[in-house]
């Protein structure tokens, strides 16, 4: 799940970036197109569907932010990206694909791969991420539209990610204890 979070390092460096280094919103996006071709060149390669997400939704906010720097919806950037997250969770649930299975057959031996719990865990874990996203998106508009409470709203979405990651690392242990 190291990969997976590493698809997030453009989301934690945006904000930084823009506070930090008083750059403008495009050249911050572009930073930050970069940071995830770097971060995540290997899994861009395998095709994995996070990484490309961040790539090309960094590499179109660059543009956005270039052509129309006063775009209303460019306020609504994180939402829209949680929002795209959450809507590609589930479809892949849907799809019976879950999302983190590309990630879990990189720490998962292959005999495991076609199995019901693998199966079951991806999709619980994916279902999480499905709500994490719901959850980043609202608290994104909120900060939007709230914004004397923008700081609150960071805080209530790095906690929904913090208790996912831990979710996310404690549930296929706890799922498998349960079946025997």
């Amino acid at each position: 799940m190291i990969g997976l979070a590493r698809s997030f390092l453009p989301w934690i460096a945006f904000p930084m970036i823009l506070d930090n280094f008083h750059a403008s919103k495009s050249a911050a996006a572009l930073v930050c197109t970069a940071i995830a071709l770097a971060a995540n060149f290997n899994d861009l390669s395998k095709g994995f569907v996070i990484p490309w997400a961040s790539l090309c939704f960094f590499a179109g906010l660059a543009l956005g932010y270039w052509l129309s720097p006063e775009a209303e919806v460019l306020h609504y950037s994180s939402a829209l990206f949680a929002l795209l997250l959450f809507v590609i969770c589930v479809l892949s649930i849907a799809g019976r694909k879950p999302l983190t299975i590309q990630y879990a057959r990189q720490d998962t031996p292959e005999e495991f791969w076609n199995t019901r719990a693998f199966f079951e865990i991806n999709r619980h874990l994916t279902m999480t991420l499905s709500a994490m996203f719901a959850c980043i998106a609202l608290f994104s508009v909120g900060a939007v539209m709230l914004s004397a409470f923008e700081p609150l709203f960071r805080i209530g979405s790095y906690t929904v990610i913090l208790i996912s990651a831990l979710l996310c690392a404690r549930y296929p242990a706890y799922y498998l204890a349960r079946l025997e």
